[in-house]
């Protein structure tokens, strides 16, 4: 039940050994952390954001954060919670709103703790929760993993919640581990590039019954959800894509060549109109000799009222049922 407003903290020193986290709430060491009926707003932090977390020792520790508002905070490296080490971060029933950084997202995983040979990872779970980034900023485009940027191997999941009316999109970043998405809707927004972008191998993304409606991507080259050659597995499942429409792909643009599947189960796609088609696949390097190439699975989708400029042409490893 306390307030956290307009902290300031921006000095960069390097002989500060507490300068990596500084922000409204810094805690290095501790067991279990409890955190309700709390706001955050109003801070502009050298690294941090609102709250750092950061445990560099082997032993069972977590932060429950619940009942809470993060808004108006601004961080080099986090917009409202960075971490850093061996932990566990569960929020519940909060709101984040207009939270931003210049270099990671909302949530920032700096690394996972190793310690004798062995990782400890951190993981961040978020259930029944509200983000909203509605202002547009100097920095905030260039940002990868707007929402969450983790350098660890743990996996996170997003749960039950709403992400609105963001003004760019590149909203997760998951250089080794998978990030899960259950049960949340994503909508009313105008986008300059792809909302989500797979472009490392070891990171993969998940949807289930999540609802995308009410966007707009006025990039050329993109789609809603951008796979690069080398990216990592993308699964969506029993989700719905509605009012969409596209200067280029509407859903996803996927180039297919030596990463790992693309598969939609059980999805409905309605009201989505593209320039140049629902799903596009790039297919320049068939036929350089190898045929390693990941696979496209269509499985058990419905598609109504979806046009496009172009028609529809198959090409290998391609599973339509």
């Amino acid at each position: 039940n306390s307030i956290f407003s307009h902290s300031y903290h921006i000095e960069d020193n390097i002989k500060d050994e507490y300068n990596d986290i500084r922000a409204n709430v810094g805690l290095i060491a501790y067991d279990t952390v409890s955190i309700v009926n709390s706001i955050f707003e109003n801070s502009h932090t050298n690294k941090s954001g609102a709250l750092s977390f950061a445990i560099w020792n082997v032993y069972d520790n977590v932060v429950n954060i619940s009942n809470s508002t993060f808004r108006n905070n601004f961080g080099f490296r986090s917009g409202a919670i960075r971490t850093a080490g061996f932990t566990t971060i569960n929020i519940e029933n909060s709101k984040f709103y207009n939270n931003t950084s210049m270099n990671d997202g909302i949530f920032n995983n700096a690394g996972d703790l190793t310690s004798d040979g062995v990782k400890y990872h951190t993981h961040i779970t978020c259930n029944k929760c509200y983000f909203e980034n509605p202002y547009n900023n100097d920095y905030h485009e260039k940002v990868s993993g707007k929402i969450i940027t983790s350098s660890g191997y743990g996996d996170n999941i997003i749960s039950n919640s709403v992400i609105n009316n963001f003004k760019y999109g590149d909203l997760y970043r998951s250089y080794y581990s998978k990030i899960k998405t259950l049960n949340t809707t994503f909508s009313n927004m105008s986008l300059n590039g792809p909302l989500m972008s797979l472009l490392n191998e070891n990171e993969s993304f998940e949807f289930d019954n999540c609802e995308f409606k009410n966007i707009d991507i006025k990039h050329e080259e993109y789609g809603l959800i951008y796979t690069n050659k080398n990216s990592g597995n993308l699964k969506i499942s029993d989700s719905t894509f509605s009012n969409i429409t596209s200067y280029n792909a509407a859903v996803i643009l996927t180039e297919i060549n030596f990463g790992n599947n693309v598969e939609f189960y059980k999805n409905k796609f309605e009201d989505v109109y593209s320039r140049n088609g629902i799903i596009v696949i790039k297919n320049e390097d068939l036929g350089t000799g190898t045929d390693n190439y990941n696979g496209i699975y269509i499985n058990n989708c419905e598609f109504k009222n979806c046009s496009s400029a172009k028609s529809c042409k198959s090409i290998k490893k391609i599973i339509l049922k």
